[in-house]
């Protein structure tokens, strides 16, 4: 009887929903507090939090997010909205309006987050069962056993191909995302060790297996609507941004014909460390735009609440890894030998005196060594160690002036132990560049904000020291406008940051952003319409 009922129940959901909007009158566009109203509406907001739930439950990582982009595009098509896909892979471009001049793009990233954590290279990183010629059954007792003792994992089999994606995820990725890591528990390897000798360790050579046994950090908050994938999860919130964006469409689409231009809606994927924002840009994604928005919930501060900041709002950075190269030998006998460790400890020491004596304490920056890899025995000096890290700071010329330095000590520090370095930039330079806000749409914005959750609720912000690939769009678009809303809840007590297995949405926070993205665009095309009128970019958009 339930499932019979379960479609008419979204019928009458969607009917409702549609009921509310086809009420609204033509002022409404221009009263951000009106369009909060409407979008806290029942029935808007169920629909706003069931698009959040699906999409959470099916996270997709970067360039995978092929079920979300049909949601996306489902969705669309309900609404009537026109989108061209398509774009860098898995992204959706729609537009709402009049097809002309002028043109405000609002952005909103797709993709999830890998949850496994393993440190590369690791000791061990599995047990490829087809060396061994055992079987699933066989193995199964163990994987049990590992999620009865590791709590908040799940042990699961990796076939060949997912092992090579796990590999590939590490080298590329985990410098940035490297918050955990766990190995086989030792009683695990001693079991399988008894069914079947020899084990696919690092440095082994000529081991081939396929399939691999390993442990995997699931969302670790129990409800209804978790992750249904192991080891991937929506632990940043890109789910929420992406109902928000649909809910501002839904908005903006009920009253395109008093909107005074062109709305482009850009559904993005690939934030998290794969360069989304440039495919999209290289894609044409943006053309003619002259000033994009970009929302992302927050949970540092109370719902209601709306933080940005003019200029610099996050910082940008790159990765760096370094390998010290000296000569292996006995510890007992340190000088027969030339000791990389000694060398890579004077690096990292020297590494955070660029900061602290050649920074600007007024310019922030930052200088991380969080991978420390060399040697696998207490009395040998290994050949060589590896280091990698990170490097933050809020302008270019800043970015550039680390990654000089950043190699020069390293380099040089290292010859003064009698040890070899290469140095290696893992991402373009920079990895991601600042994220810049236009002191102009930093006023716009407090404006239409201010009428909308009031002035009280409208809050300046320190910059961040993360990173934000919305930063590539202000390389081709005029004005950039990147913003906070909040969902805090106090009676919740303390919330799990981003990128966490226990991260949380405070689901309440959904009309805030889709209100604040359809008033500032709607807003924007109306103050912006008589400037238009007189600019060469008074032409169609070619989006479709």
């Amino acid at each position: 009887m339930a499932a019979a009922a379960a479609p008419l129940l979204l019928a009458a959901l969607a009917v409702a929903c549609s009921a509310v909007w086809d009420s609204a009158s033509a002022a409404a566009l221009d009263d951000p507090a009106e369009l909060l109203r409407r979008a806290k509406e029942p029935a808007f907001l169920d629909w706003m939090v069931g698009v959040r739930r699906r999409i959470h439950e099916n996270p997709e990582l970067r360039f995978e997010e092929f079920g979300t982009s049909e949601l996306v595009r489902r969705e669309l098509d309900a609404m009537g909205i026109p989108y061209r896909h398509p774009v860098a892979v898995t992204g959706v471009v729609a537009t709402i309006g009049t097809g002309g001049a002028p043109f405000v793009a609002l952005r909103a990233d797709m993709d999830a987050l890998l949850m496994q954590m393993l440190d590369f290279p690791c000791r061990y990183l599995g047990v490829p069962l087809s060396l061994h010629k055992l079987t699933k059954e066989q193995i199964q007792p163990i994987i049990d056993k590992t999620v009865d003792q590791l709590p908040g994992w799940k042990a699961d089999l990796l076939t060949r191909a997912g092992r090579k994606i796990l590999v590939q995820f590490v080298l590329t990725s985990m410098l940035i995302y490297l918050t955990m890591s766990v190995e086989l528990p030792p009683w695990a390897i001693k079991a399988i060790d008894k069914l079947r000798r020899g084990f696919l360790w690092k440095g082994r050579k000529g081991a081939k297996g396929g399939h691999c046994l390993l442990a995997w950090p699931k969302e670790s908050v129990e409800w209804e609507h978790k992750s249904k994938v192991p080891g991937k999860m929506h632990g940043c919130g890109h789910d929420a941004n992406v109902a928000m964006l649909l809910g501002c469409a839904k908005i903006l689409q009920k009253h395109r014909d008093e909107l005074k231009g062109t709305v482009v809606l850009v559904f993005q994927p690939a934030e998290e460390g794969g360069g989304g924002a440039q495919k999209m840009i290289g894609a044409g994604a943006v053309e003619n735009i002259d000033a994009i928005f970009g929302v992302h919930v927050a949970n540092s501060f109370p719902i209601g609440v709306l933080k940005s900041r003019p200029g610099p709002i996050m910082a940008g950075g790159g990765v760096f890894e370094a390998v010290i190269s000296g000569k292996g030998g006995h510890a007992a006998l340190p000088h027969h030998t030339i000791d990389p460790i000694l060398a890579a400890s004077n690096v990292i020491v020297s590494l955070q005196q660029l900061i602290s004596r050649e920074a600007d304490p007024l310019d922030s920056q930052v200088v991380t060594v969080g991978k420390f890899q060399g040697g696998g025995a207490f009395n040998v000096i290994p050949d060589s160690v590896t280091i990698g890290g990170t490097f933050r700071a809020f302008s270019k010329e800043s970015i550039n002036q680390l990654k000089q330095r950043i190699e020069e000590v390293i380099v040089s520090q290292a010859s003064v132990q009698r040890c070899n370095a290469t140095v290696e930039f893992l991402n373009k330079d920079p990895f991601f560049p600042p994220t810049f806000n236009s002191p102009e749409l930093h006023d716009f914005f407090v404006n239409v904000a201010s009428e909308m959750v009031g002035s009280k609720n409208v809050r300046d912000m320190l910059p961040l020291m993360g990173a934000e690939d919305f930063a590539f769009y202000a390389e081709v678009i005029p004005s950039t406008y990147y913003y906070f809303v909040g969902m805090y809840n106090e009676t919740r007590g303390p919330q799990a940051p981003h990128h966490s297995p226990y991260f949380t949405v405070n689901e309440e926070t959904l009309p805030y952003g889709a209100a604040a993205q359809a008033a500032l665009a709607a807003r924007y095309l109306l103050e912006h319409e008589q400037l238009a009128a007189t600019s060469d970019k008074a032409k169609a958009h070619d989006e479709l």
